[in-house]
Order: structure tokens, then sequence, then C-alpha cells
């Protein structure tokens, strides 16, 4: 049922994409579908493509934080349409959707067929944010001296490297580490104490 199924709308910080969200927002709406498409935050700030650092640093942040919050605590029941938009946004789609057990649609660009990619029993190395959840933690706030820091985690940082993003000696956490991170949140209490508290106890 139509009535059954909201439609949730992300668009870039282009006006084309603005425009393109409201033009699709009214079909769906006069079709009948529950359409949610709020400019104030799902217009997605820095998701541009003339600008990389831009779009790393705060485009994909935004997008990955708004699609997270779109999420919930109901990803069973979220499919993933990456049809529209950057080329370069789709692989981050795509794994938010795997790692989320969230089916993935797509249409060619020349034809109408519908393709299908279905939740992969995709799971998160659970072992090695557990073990390194203080440096984790540490990125996603990012760090400022990163040539020095790494000095003292370099076994983190030879096995985690997909997941930090370093730019002029500030490192934080890239997208896909991002994407994992929160995921891994989202899913465990996390508890940092120092080793005397630990000791103690």
């Amino acid at each position: 049922m139509k009535e059954d199924i909201d439609v949730y709308l992300i668009a870039t910080d282009t006006i084309v994409s603005c425009v393109a969200a409201d033009i699709i927002k009214e079909i769906l709406e006069d079709d009948g579908f529950i359409v949610k498409f709020n400019p104030n935050i799902d217009i997605i700030k820095g998701l541009q493509v003339k600008n990389k650092e831009q779009f790393i640093s705060e485009g994909l942040s935004n997008l990955i934080k708004r699609i997270n919050e779109i999420l919930g605590d109901y990803s069973e029941n979220v499919a993933f349409n990456i049809s529209g938009g950057y080329k370069a946004i789709i692989p981050y789609f795509t794994m938010m959707a795997q790692i989320n057990g969230c089916d993935t649609y797509y249409i060619f660009e020349d034809t109408e067929e519908l393709i299908n990619i279905p939740a992969a029993p995709i799971t998160i190395d659970i072992e090695m944010f557990e073990k390194y959840n203080r440096e984790f933690t540490e990125l996603s706030s990012c760090i400022d001296n990163y040539s020095k820091w790494r000095e003292n985690h370099y076994e983190f940082v030879n096995k985690a490297r997909s997941c930090i993003e370093i730019a002029d000696n500030i490192a934080c956490l890239s997208p896909i580490g991002e994407i994992l991170w929160v995921n891994y949140k989202s899913r465990y209490n996390i508890f940092l104490a120092t080793k005397n508290v630990i000791e103690k106890n």
C-alpha cells in the first residue's frame, strides 16, 4: 500500500538537485505516496563536486549523519534508491545499505529496468572496534597533531588506514570510518575508563 510507505528525498547542495527534489515530491504525492523532504535538513550542506575537500569532510559527513537519522532503529524496513545524484555518492550509499541490512535499488540511465541488490550477510569486525574504541573516539573529534599521535598508535593506523582521513596533519574519521563507527556505536554501549579504574574493578 502506497500510504504505508514513507519516501525520504535527499538533495545535494545544488539548485538543480533542490528543484528536482521538489518536482519528484510533487509527482510522488500526486501518486499517493507520503513524501518527506525538509530543505532545512534534507539539502545536504557541502555535498557538491566543485570542492573535493569540502565534499569529503563536510558533504559526506553530513550525508552519513542524515541517513543515520532516517534509519533510526528501523533499518530492516528501509530500502535505498541510489538511481539519482552524484556517482561518487553511490559507493557510500551502497555500503551504508549493506552494513545496515537494507536492500538497494538502481535504475540504469538508458533503460527502465529496476535492479535490486539484496542485503548481504556482512558483519563488522567487532573485535577491532572493541580493541581500538579509544582511537576511534579520538578520531571522531579529529586529532590536531596526527604525525605525533600516529607514533603512539602505529598498530591501529596500519589496521584501520581506510578509516582515517588526513589533511594538513589533522586526522579525522574518513567517510568509511564514520559509517562503520556510527554503525558500531548504534549497536553497542561504549564505556571508556582509565587503566587505574579498570584495575580497581
